[in-house]
Order: C-alpha cells, then sequence, then structure tokens
C-alpha cells in the first residue's frame, strides 16, 4: 500500500496551465492559466499562492488578471530578484487589467480592533509568462511577460483584551513591467509553449507556428536582454538549460524521436549548429519531457505506443566539443502501466551538487523524480547520484509511492518541485513540496517528508568526517517479485493437480483427488482390464498372472468371458458354431469358450499334449497375435485345447 503524504488543495475559477515554485521560498507558489481571447470565457491570470509552514493551508496571496483579448497563461517561470528603480514606481497592467502602483512605502494591512498595522516590505522578484498579445494578428505579439512580484508582511497585535491574537498576513502586489518579442517570425497561431528559467539565463520555444523557434536570453534584472533566436524543422517537445558560467549555459532539447544539445555563447548572439547525442528511432518510444540532472547527466522520459507505459531513461552527455559523440544510457525504468507522460518535474536534495560550479564537493546527492500520467496519477521515483572525482554515477533508481487518482480523472498540466535549501540546523524535520496543478482550476501540493542521511565514504583528512545531507524518509523499493513468485506457484500447483487427475484415471497413482468421481458415469475407467498393467506402467516386470491375463485378452478380444465354475477352452474353428450359452459366432481361427464337451468334444491340457500338437499351437497362437517366445508356455497351465486340425491330419497319414 503506498504511502500517504501530506496534501493540501486550492480550487481556481480558471484553467491552469502552468507553475512554478519561487528558488528562494519554497511557501510560494506561482500559477497561471486562463480561458484564452474570449470576453465570454473564464479570465487570463496569474496567480501567487502561499502555503503555511504546517503544510495544512494554502491561500491566495495575489493575482494579476490580464485582458480578455489576450491569450491564457500557457507557461511562466519564476526568475531572479528584481532591484526597482530609485522611486520605486510601477508599471501598468496589462491592457485590460487595473495597474498597480509602485512601492512607495508599502500600505500596511488593517490591524485588528485596537491594534496598527506593521509593514515589512520584502525583495521583490521576477515572473516570467508566455502570454500571447491581443495584437498578434498585426505582427506584433510581445509574448514574452515579464512581472514584478513584491511580497508584503503585514502583522497585527493583539488586542488589549486578548480577544482577538496577533496575526500574520502575507499578500504580494504583481505587476507587469516588460513585454518582449523574442521570436523573430510572428505567427497568429504560435505561442510560447516552453519556459525554463534558471540563475540569469532563460529559454523559450514555440509552438504550432509555422516556423518552429526557440529562444536562449540572458536576464538582466529579471528582464530579457541578449536573446538568440534558432530555428528548427519542428516544435521542440521539452527543453531545459544549464548555466556553464556568465555568459555561456548549455542547452539541451528534445524531439519526439531524437536528443540534442547545443552550447551558446550570449556575448556572440550566434546560434552554433546543434549536436544530436541520441536517436530513439529504434527503441520503440517517443521522448514527451527533458531534465538536467548535473551538468553530465539529462534525464528523458518517453511514451510507449498506444498507451502502453512510460520509459525513464538518464543518459551520460557527451562534450559539447567532440562533434559525433553520443549520449550514453546510464540507467534506465519503466512504468508498466497503460497511461502516457504528460509531465515532468525533477528536484535535488543536495543543494550545490548542480550547481553551476563544477568543482564543487565531492559527495553523494538524491533525486527525487514526478511524471504526471494521463490517468491523473503522479509516479514518484528516487535516484541516486555519486560524485567522487572523476567518477560521476547514477544508481538505484527505484519507486517510491504513486499517488493515484489526484485530480478525479482530470489530465494534470503541470508539475514543480520547490528548491530544497540545506538548513542551518537540523532540529526541525525538512521536507519538500510538489505542486501539480489541473485544467479543472483545482491545484494539489504534496509534502515530502526527508530524513538526515549520513556519507560515511568521505576521508577526514580532506574534511570532516561525516557530511550531512538529506534524503526520502520513505524508503524507495524496486517492485516486488512476489506476485510473480505466487503466479508462477500457482500455475505449478494447477499442473500437479491435473497430473494426478491424469494419473489417477489410468490407474498409475492411488487416489488422493479421487479424479474418478468427476467423470461422466458412462465413461467408465481408462485403466486396462483388472489385473492388467495401465498403458504408463514399466514393462521390465510382468507377473505370471499378468502374462496370462494378455493372453486371454488378446483371443478373447471385446468379447465378454462370464467365468463360472467350467474351465475355459482354447480351439481352432473355421465355421459358424453356437457357443456354450448358445450364442452365434463369427468364423475365426483360433476361439476362446467355455468348455462343454458336447459342443467341443474332448480336451487336453497343455501338459497332456503331444510334443506336435504344442508346436502347431504355439505356430497358431504366434500367428493370431496372442502368444509371443517371450511369455512362455506358463501362461498355458490351466487353460484346455482342443483338437487341431494339423496334428490330427497327421495322425491320419501315420
Amino acid at each position: 500500500m503506498a504511502p500517504k503524504l501530506n496534501c493540501v488543495r486550492l480550487e481556481l475559477n480558471y484553467p491552469l496551465y502552468a507553475s512554478d515554485f519561487d528558488p528562494r521560498d519554497a511557501s510560494r507558489l506561482v500559477v497561471g492559466g486562463g480561458g484564452g481571447s474570449s470576453r465570454f470565457g473564464a479570465t487570463n491570470k496569474i496567480t501567487v499562492l502561499h502555503l503555511s509552514p504546517d503544510d495544512d493551508d494554502i491561500q491566495v496571496a495575489g493575482e494579476l488578471q490580464f485582458s480578455s483579448d489576450d491569450d491564457s497563461v500557457m507557461s511562466l517561470a519564476v526568475g531572479p530578484v528584481m532591484v526597482l528603480d530609485v522611486k520605486g514606481k510601477g508599471v501598468k497592467g496589462a491592457k485590460g487589467a487595473k495597474g498597480t502602483k509602485g512601492v512607495k512605502g508599502v500600505k500596511g494591512a488593517k490591524g485588528t480592533k485596537g491594534a496598527k498595522g506593521v509593514e515589512e516590505p520584502q525583495e521583490t522578484f521576477a515572473v516570467l509568462a508566455g502570454v500571447n498579445e491581443n495584437t498578434v494578428s498585426a505582427d506584433e505579439n510581445n509574448h514574452l511577460r515579464v512581472l514584478a512580484v513584491t511580497p508584503e508582511v503585514s502583522r497585527s497585535k493583539a488586542t488589549k483584551d486578548d480577544s482577538e491574537p496577533s496575526s500574520e498576513t502575507i499578500k504580494v502586489s504583481i505587476r507587469q513591467c516588460a513585454q518582449k518579442r523574442t521570436f523573430e517570425n510572428a505567427d497568429a497561431n504560435a505561442y510560447q509553449r516552453l519556459l525554463r528559467v534558471k540563475g540569469h539565463f532563460a529559454a523559450a520555444a514555440s509552438a504550432m507556428g509555422s516556423h518552429h523557434e526557440h529562444s536562449v536570453m540572458k536576464l538582466v534584472n529579471g528582464r530579457p536582454a541578449n536573446c538568440v533566436n534558432p530555428v528548427t524543422k519542428e516544435d521542440i517537445e521539452d527543453l531545459d538549460l544549464w548555466a556553464l558560467d556568465a555568459d555561456n549555459l548549455q542547452l539541451v532539447y528534445c524531439y519526439r524521436d531524437r536528443l540534442e544539445m547545443t552550447n551558446f555563447n550570449l556575448d556572440t548572439l550566434e546560434a552554433p549548429k546543434p549536436l544530436v547525442v541520441y536517436n530513439c528511432k529504434d527503441d520503440g518510444f517517443a521522448f514527451r519531457a527533458v531534465r538536467y540532472l548535473t551538468s553530465h547527466f539529462a534525464l528523458c522520459v518517453g511514451n510507449l505506443p498506444r498507451r502502453s507505459g512510460v520509459v525513464i531513461q538518464a543518459y551520460r552527455l557527451p562534450l559539447a566539443d567532440k562533434k559525433g559523440s553520443l549520449a550514453k544510457l546510464a540507467i534506465k525504468a519503466r512504468i508498466s502501466r497503460n497511461i502516457s507522460a504528460t509531465a515532468l518535474a525533477v528536484t535535488s536534495l543536495t543543494p550545490g551538487c548542480d550547481c553551476m560550479d563544477n568543482n564543487t564537493q565531492e559527495g553523494d546527492a538524491q533525486f527525487i523524480i514526478a511524471i504526471a500520467g494521463s490517468d491523473s496519477s503522479i509516479h514518484l521515483f528516487t535516484l541516486e547520484y555519486r560524485k567522487h572525482h572523476p567518477l560521476h554515477l547514477l544508481s538505484h533508481l527505484k519507486p517510491l509511492c504513486t499517488l493515484e487518482n489526484v485530480f478525479d480523472g482530470a489530465n494534470i498540466s503541470g508539475l514543480s518541485f520547490s528548491t530544497f535549501v540545506h538548513p542551518t540546523t537540523h532540529m526541525r524535520v525538512q521536507s519538500v513540496r510538489l505542486a501539480s496543478t489541473a485544467l479543472t482550476g483545482a491545484v494539489a501540493v504534496h509534502t515530502i517528508p526527508l530524513k538526515k542521511a549520513m556519507d560515511w565514504n568521505l576521508d577526514r583528512d580532506k574534511g570532516p568526517a561525516r557530511a550531512i545531507r538529506y534524503s526520502v524518509a520513505m524508503r524507495s523499493r524496486l517492485p516486488s517479485s512476489w506476485p510473480l513468485l505466487t503466479t508462477l506457484a500457482l500455475i505449478f500447483l494447477l499442473m500437479a493437480i491435473v497430473w494426478q487427475g491424469v494419473m489417477e484415471v489410468y490407474g498409475q497413482r492411488e487416489p488422493i483427488i479421487f479424479a474418478q468421481r468427476f467423470l461422466p458415469s458412462w465413461h467408465g475407467t481408462l485403466r486396462a482390464p483388472d489385473g492388467l498393467p495401465g498403458i504408463f506402467s514399466h514393462k521390465g516386470v510382468v507377473s505370471h498372472e499378468d502374462e496370462r491375463s494378455r493372453f486371454m485378452s488378446k483371443i478373447l478380444g471385446d468379447a465378454p468371458l462370464v467365468e463360472p465354475a467350467g474351465r475355459v477352452i482354447v480351439f481352432e474353428s473355421s465355421d459358424e458354431y453356437s457357443s456354450a450359452d448358445g450364442e452365434q459366432q463369427q468364423p475365426s481361427n483360433i476361439r476362446a469358450d467355455l468348455h462343454d464337451e458336447a459342443v467341443h468334444g474332448p480336451a487336453q491340457t497343455w501338459e497332456q499334449l503331444g510334443e506336435e500338437q504344442k508346436v502347431i499351437w504355439r505356430q497358431r497362437l504366434r500367428e493370431a497375435g496372442a502368444w509371443t517366445q517371450g511369455m512362455g508356455e506358463s501362461v498355458f497351465k490351466g487353460i484346455l485345447f482342443g483338437q487341431i486340425a494339423g496334428a490330427i491330419g497327421n495322425a491320419v497319414a501315420a
């Protein structure tokens, strides 16, 4: 049974398409969406949500509504901290939305009765969003919006009579401070589907247009500055970026059938030729999402045909300056369910292992991977990363848990993890948050508890004896083998029961399950006649009674013979005759019947026969297939033999 994670939910009044946590504050979540350019549908908004420290409440801290002529918010990302001008003058909101005044002394929240509000302004940060402008038809689509978000924390003192205790209200003011067109080719059908921000770099990609573009830009005070616009032959499925230094970055992006990588220098503003590092045409799946793990590894998620499952693969990336090098598969896993992946989110629990400086302290790290399925489920995995210079290894890609039916069957439109900040003290229980959004306007935030993990393999001479890091408190497990073993055991047991039943029916085993009672009454038994061995018996040792019974059965054939007090006679006959019970018999050479002297004439035992008669009888019985040399003559004891024609003729001639 999957462990239960603490979850808080909130319903908004517009469809949600994108979400992102503030990397500096895990309690601040930004979501966006809308109903598109329509005056009668849902509004187009960006909402900032605040999560309580105990993860038991989520509330709206502020929101910005765009014009009904603008398109919905299709992508967003939280950017770096912004520095406002000296006057603190704000910029009016988007056309059709109410402008917000600047930050010249943020107005304190109204205190409770008998108390005065206390205002504490905090630093402003940027939020980048992809919103098509209402002038897109005029080739002036400034689709990239830059919003300035300023938190305002207002505390109210308790009343004198303590009728109302002190409280804290967290609100934010949101205003649009810039908008820019980063795609060179304007198209009324194109929109900014992808947007990723890391540090002071950002990357965006278009979709549904006649020109397939993606742009890479540097952010100066939260606003896009230097921009490079490569053109591709098809739309990009997903992308991610990695900062190399202050002016250089690496971009990895995937199409449905291949993975490409490019290094950009934003000083030269040149679009270098991409490097194809992996091709999955022959692997039977299509890429859906990609994320950097470290500068050496990228994680990709692919969908199998006809929603038959999801493939998770991590690749070791080649060096960009080595042309012709390909990415190598480092580790893989699979979700064997009838789903397809719709979103991907990855976070590291060890700050510094994936930072810009590649020469950071060596140590282990754990990544949490979240994959949204088309059945409204979220699959969580953990991945271990080991960095021991110069080795970088990935291991133990294991399932953590599965969150079933998160939004009651509604499609999950986005996933995002909060950034885990290493605490200065280790007294409190640490956690990381996972936010998911749905097209129905629902927001769900799950809390994943963490625990301290020790790295015992660090050298004491090179640093602390034990480096404290964090990992998921729950235990990741590979899929259990018990269902397979149980199924195989049941199959083996069923086959054993069937075999025992067959052997009982053939009389080769002692009755245990009494299979004979399950046969119809007319079926009888499959065993040989009483006293005769079954068809599966060992033929090496045969008793005298068995040989005699076999001899008699071959003479009698299918004719029944009820043996009263009389004795059996074997005789030769070529004409139709009447047996002792009066039944008419058909002509045959060798026959057996109950001895009746009036019918069969005189008879003799085998010992009373002459040697010549014995030779003739042995020959006739052998020709009739009733006797073989291996049976011996002991089978003739107790049987009477009638006169045989050959012996009589020889006697007359003599």
